[in-house]
């Protein structure tokens, strides 16, 4: 066996009166903890919190690699000649501490995806480029995810995983995602081993029936709550005494971007095409080129969304300059391009002139009225989609028969729909009635 901490073998020093221990749970980070009596003539260093740590064996097969998640604790083990001797206690976390101490965006979730790909995303989510996603491609599909507000990478990763009826681990600096292993059980009632008599739940027989039943409305904030917290100098974390409140689905904004940031935020959006097509500056997002090819030049949102109930499209503060040409707040399935978009506002510029004009586009093709545009002016943009069913893509359930892997639901439901598209002038800061392009 071969330790090594921050690239330093410490293999020599490892104290084998406790033994080196891994442990490993299904979708969850893999913990590593062993005992170091480091030499009294300082050629070996105290191990320090966050530095890395992998275990080998002697042919260089990797059981576990990881950072050190506490400050190493020293426990007395006697008296040596040089005086007072102590162990270094040492536990770690796997690769994904890293990913868990990011700060995960807020998400609305992904429907349809498949396991590979949304874990791809998470570990995009997460803003992390030390762990690599390339030998991920499990195509089981997951119908619904939503990730829970304020959960950690691994939290995420864990439920995801758990989804798709699959097993994720990190492993040095690579993301691993596979199926579960099959284990069929078979029972047969003919050769008198099996006897129902005998079979019981006992998972709730003590439970108690329910007399009173409370129904409760709505959880909302009552009051502004301050805590604090003392520091001890060797305490990193410090737990809320309550869970934050958090608005209901139905509420809360799937994208809220101001394009304030020094550059685009990758964690969130996926832009393709050349360097320089969108920048951000004091005036926000600018879109500046392209390559001329449909569909090749796109800022998106990195997660698909379900096109269900009531979504509101709004970009704010746009202004067309002069030749312009392009789609505005698409709403696009497989194919980014205009034959692909279900719903956008497309920017046209008249040949000769390069006026620009506003036209709504509907399942690939130019439909209402084209809305000139002037370049002095601002412009608020605006597409609703209606649709009576809030739920469009059914949740999957994954189990094992005889003839293999089982999946129920994830069908898609076809339902009717209405889009109503909008534009309102701003003139020097006075808005004009918004008018309707579409309907």
């Amino acid at each position: 066996m071969k330790i090594t901490i921050q690239g330093q073998d410490y293999t020599a020093a490892f104290d084998a009166a406790r033994p080196l221990t891994i442990e490993r749970k299904i979708n969850e980070p893999s913990i590593c903890q062993f005992w170091l009596s480091l030499p009294t003539n300082g050629s070996l260093a105290q191990p320090a919190r966050f530095q890395a740590i992998a275990v080998q064996n002697d042919d260089n097969t990797t059981y576990f690699t990881g950072y050190i998640a506490v400050s190493p604790l020293l426990e007395y083990s006697g008296i040596g000649m040089e005086g007072p001797r102590y162990r270094t206690v040492i536990q770690a976390v796997s690769d994904e501490i890293l990913l868990d101490q990011a700060l995960m965006p807020p998400s609305a979730g992904a429907a349809g995806e498949s396991a590979g790909a949304l874990m791809t995303s998470l570990v995009v989510h997460a803003g992390s480029e030390t762990i690599s996603t390339s030998g991920v491609s499990l195509s089981t599909v997951v119908g619904n995810f939503t990730p829970a507000p304020g959960a950690d990478w691994s939290k995420s990763a864990g439920e995801a995983a758990g989804m798709a009826r699959a097993a994720y681990r990190v492993l040095n600096g690579a993301l691993c995602l596979s199926a579960l292993p099959v284990a069929i059980h078979t029972l047969d009632e003919t050769d008198g081993s099996l006897d129902l008599a005998t079979l019981a739940f006992t998972a709730g027989v003590k439970r108690a029936l329910a007399n009173d039943v409370t129904v409760c409305g709505e959880n909302e904030p009552v009051a502004f709550v301050t805590e604090y917290f003392l520091g001890d100098g060797a305490t990193s974390e410090f737990d809320l005494a309550a869970d934050p409140y958090f608005p209901p689905a139905s509420r809360s904004k799937i994208i809220s971007e101001l394009f304030n940031e020094v550059q685009i935020n990758q964690t969130v959006w996926c832009s393709s095409g050349g360097a320089g097509y969108f920048t951000l500056g004091p005036n926000g997002l600018a879109m500046n080129g392209g390559n001329g090819i449909d569909g090749e030049t796109v800022l998106t949102w990195l997660d698909p969304i379900e096109i269900g109930g009531t979504v509101l499209a709004e970009a704010v503060g746009v202004t067309i300059s002069p030749g312009s040409s392009g789609i505005l707040c698409g709403f696009f399935g497989t194919q980014a391009g205009a034959a692909g978009c279900n719903a956008g506002l497309q920017v046209t510029a008249q040949s000769g002139s390069g006026a620009p004009a506003l036209q709504p586009l509907v399942q690939g093709t130019q439909a209402g009225a084209a809305f000139p545009l002037n370049p002095a002016n601002q412009y608020t943009l605006r597409i609703r989609l209606f649709c009576p069913e809030c739920e469009r893509v059914r949740s999957t359930y994954y189990s094992f028969g005889d003839a293999g892997l089982i999946a129920a639901g994830g069908e898609p439901v076809i339902a009717p729909g209405k889009i109503q598209m909008e534009v309102q002038e701003f003139v020097n800061g006075v808005g004009a009635t918004p008018v309707t392009l579409y309907d």
